[in-house]
């Protein structure tokens, strides 16, 4: 499960209130417009093996934060920075780097945030 501001809950009322899914699957490709999320939360599953494309036409980075608590105070001290502030329509692909299920390395919720 991939997450973008605050949760699965979230995701339920998402669907029903959103007019578009903001995430679009192509194989194990995912291109999710990164824009969404300034008009509420959004929350996507994925498999481990699956990439996400994050696209945007505003001018914000990306940010993978380490865990919900960073998330939901913006504290990004420990965030990693995937992408400077601009405008990304070519997009920045990102992968959970999972070699397996039980891979240490794979985190059941990840967030991502921009600054």
């Amino acid at each position: 499960l991939l997450c973008f501001l605050l949760g699965f809950i979230i995701l339920l009322v998402a669907v029903f209130t959103r007019s578009t899914n903001p995430a679009k699957r192509s194989g194990s490709s995912i291109t999710f417009d990164f824009d969404a999320p300034r008009s509420g939360e959004v929350c996507i599953a994925v498999d481990n093996s699956d990439t996400i494309k994050f696209v945007w036409k505003g001018n914000h980075n990306l940010y993978r934060m380490p865990d919900v608590k960073s998330f939901r105070s913006c504290n990004f001290s420990g965030a990693t920075e995937l992408a400077n502030a601009m405008p990304n329509p070519t997009g920045r692909i990102v992968s959970r780097g999972c070699v397996s299920s039980s891979s240490s390395s794979c985190n059941s919720v990840l967030f991502f945030a921009c600054s």
